[in-house]
């Protein structure tokens, strides 16, 4: 979950796909997590679902965009983002 939080983080800083706010990293899954899942789902433009759920796509999808933002992944548990394979087109 901090991972998450991390990520999202990263994109609301880096004016990028969605989030709303900075998130506590705090490893709950409250309402600003839910929020900021939501807006970034949304700026998808219909590649994910929008249900503020993070499920696999949408968590691949949060490293692709995380990864085409610049950063690189200090993250607490490898984000679960280096089994990722990022294609640019």
């Amino acid at each position: 979950m901090r991972d998450e939080q991390v990520l999202l983080n990263d994109l609301y800083y880096h004016h990028v796909l969605g989030p709303d706010r900075v998130l506590k990293v705090d490893g709950y899954y409250g309402s600003n997590t839910f929020d900021d899942v939501w807006s970034f789902q949304k700026e998808t433009f219909g590649y994910l679902s929008v249900d503020g759920i993070t499920g696999p796509h949408t968590w691949q999808y949060l490293c692709q965009s995380d990864w085409a933002s610049g950063f690189t992944g200090a993250y607490y548990q490898d984000a679960g983002c280096a089994a990722v394979v990022v294609i640019i087109a």
